[in-house]
């Protein structure tokens, strides 16, 4: 999908956003969202709200290709959702992906690296 996306003229972005919409499975929908998520900015919390409703395996994949894409405006809700991830490794991998963009002051910040209190 990401290199189908790339190859899209903007004339036709619109109706390739109301078909990845239509996509029923979470991981495929999540993933094709990521991939137009790179000419159209405007779906990335779309992309990222639909990477939070697959599993961990899943997840993490479409966290680690919307790393790099995330504004920072959009990095908190990231992070939340590679925290969520219950398996380790992929935890990790996702949260690797998205510490990559990170700024300083955020990574020193108390509720970055501290475990939820509830």
């Amino acid at each position: 999908m990401s290199a189908l996306a790339q190859k899209l003229p903007p004339e036709l972005l619109p109706e390739a956003l109301t078909a990845v919409r239509a996509i029923q499975d979470e991981d495929f929908r999540a993933n094709a969202l990521s991939a137009l998520a790179q000419k159209l900015p405007e779906v990335l919390p779309e992309a990222l709200a639909a990477a939070r409703a697959i599993q961990d395996k899943d997840c993490a994949k479409a966290l680690n290709a919307l790393a790099e894409k995330l504004p920072p405006e959009l990095l908190a809700e990231g992070l939340v959702t590679a925290r969520a991830i219950q398996h380790e490794y992929y935890r990790a991998n996702a949260l690797s992906a998205l510490a990559e963009k990170l700024p300083v002051s955020f990574a020193r910040s108390p509720c970055c690296c501290q475990g939820d209190s509830t």
